[in-house]
């Protein structure tokens, strides 16, 4: 059997699109910036402020369940899935966060039947 290995955060779920939704929405905090404007990535060279609300972001319990498909990619999964690839996720998660593989996995059985 071929093996797929899958990231999961920007590649299968939005993490960006659900912490921006979180923090415009439920925390009423200072708007994100525009769509177009943003950082995907966390770098070295990002703003304080935005590496700050990521990371907050990532400590919640329920950060995952805010975080949507990424289009496409349940579909795609399902696709590579029917061509015989065994689906591996690979994914990092922070130091301080425990649930975290917890969070993303549970997140993910929900959307992939």
């Amino acid at each position: 059997m071929k093996t797929a290995l899958v990231d999961v955060d920007g590649v299968v779920l939005d993490l960006f699109g659900g912490m921006v939704r979180y923090w415009n929405v439920r925390a009423h905090q200072k708007p994100w910036p525009p769509l177009n404007d943003r950082v995907i990535m966390v770098h070295d060279d990002m703003p304080t402020e935005l590496i700050d609300r990521l990371r907050k972001f990532m400590l919640l319990p329920t950060c995952y369940e805010n975080c949507d498909e990424i289009p496409g990619a349940v579909d795609g999964l399902e696709r590579l899935s029917k061509l015989g690839y065994e689906i591996v996720f690979n994914t990092a998660v922070m130091a301080s966060s425990k649930g975290t593989y917890e969070w993303k996995f549970n997140r993910l059985e929900e959307l992939i039947d």
